[in-house]
């Protein structure tokens, strides 16, 4: 099979059935991608993005009660770090409400395809305070790493999603000390419940372009915004984070796309393209049924251009002027 250097052709969106929090990553060959399954860890693996719906899983993790990581398994995402692959995800204890939700990690493989080779349970991420948390991502920058995750803190009357950095030591803890760099403190981050939350990387040479998601993730006004910094800022300084002032992908009600949010960004084989791996919903009403989806990344200056969703009726092209093989 010939493996395409961009995402061929013309399809249309949802890409697959189900599938909250969507991740991907791109490697020997393949698109790996995981997603919300609640009450397990699969690995998805398919060269043509369009049709992940159509992907050979494998099943990482299975939780026993019991344990910290027993319940409501959440955005997991597979990152590679000095050569070992490791899962990180959002997950509950069977207390069954917010007071036990953290982050864990799945120990993977050495090999550089991340599926050859076993998944083991590592245990809960050691953050630099024991709190809620949910939503983990990594960042490599100017030879370190960085952990970015969403965290509820006391703020406007209530105890509301931050976005939180920290430097982490090793894979499976972080340093201890935390900054805040994003609190819900815009109008299209307030609808039904301040919130940010699923925070993603989109690089683009020196630029830091870090996605996240604003409003109650069950409203039609959930959307997507971006921080920006430079990596050889200082990363820790809150002050290196800019936010932009307004969301740069919303709900469409005319293409009958709602809730737009949690994506990923992940870029085509041949890395000439950037994609959004997003979730979204065919109703406007308050709802958990989501699916994953796909938008091409425009650069405008310097700028992602996220444009508008696109719904089941308008099939996506590639970006204008994308060669197709």
């Amino acid at each position: 099979m010939r493996t395409p250097k961009t995402l061929l052709g013309m399809f249309t969106n949802p890409v697959a059935a189900s599938g909250p929090d969507p991740y991907a990553v791109y490697r020997a060959g393949y698109y790996f991608v995981m997603w919300t399954d609640a009450t397990e860890i699969v690995l998805r693996r398919t060269r043509d993005l369009t049709r992940v719906g159509d992907a050979e899983t494998r099943r990482l993790f299975v939780p026993v009660d019991g344990v910290p990581a027993s319940h409501d398994l959440w955005a997991p995402e597979l990152h590679q770090i000095g050569g070992r692959w490791y899962v990180y995800f959002t997950a509950n204890d069977d207390r069954g409400d917010d007071r036990g939700r953290r982050i864990h990690v799945l120990g993977g493989p050495t090999a550089d395809d991340p599926w050859v080779g076993d998944y083991a349970y590592l245990g809960p991420l050691k953050l630099p305070a024991d709190r809620y948390a949910i939503d983990g991502t990594v960042l490599e920058a100017r030879n370190d790493h960085y952990f970015i995750w969403s965290t509820k803190l006391d703020f406007a009357g209530g105890f509301w999603q931050h976005l939180m950095i920290a430097r982490m030591n090793d894979p499976l803890t972080l340093g201890d000390r935390e900054v805040v760099i994003s609190r819900p403190d815009l109008p299209w981050e307030i609808h039904e419940q301040p919130t940010n939350e699923g925070p993603q990387l989109l690089l683009h040479g020196d630029d830091i372009w870090l996605g996240y998601s604003g409003s109650a993730y069950w409203c039609r006004h959930y959307a997507i915004g971006f921080l920006h910094a430079k990596r050889t800022g200082d990363l820790m300084d809150p002050g290196s984070w800019r936010k932009m002032p307004d969301p740069f992908f919303t709900m469409s009600e005319a293409q009958g796309v709602f809730g737009p949010g949690h994506g990923s960004f992940v870029k085509s084989p041949d890395g000439s393209e950037d994609w959004l791996l997003y979730h979204a919903r065919d109703d406007a009403g308050r709802g958990d049924r989501r699916s994953p989806r796909l938008q091409p990344v425009r650069w405008v200056d310097g700028v992602p251009d996220l444009g508008t969703p696109r719904g089941r009726a308008t099939p996506l092209r590639l970006p204008a002027g994308t060669p197709a093989d």
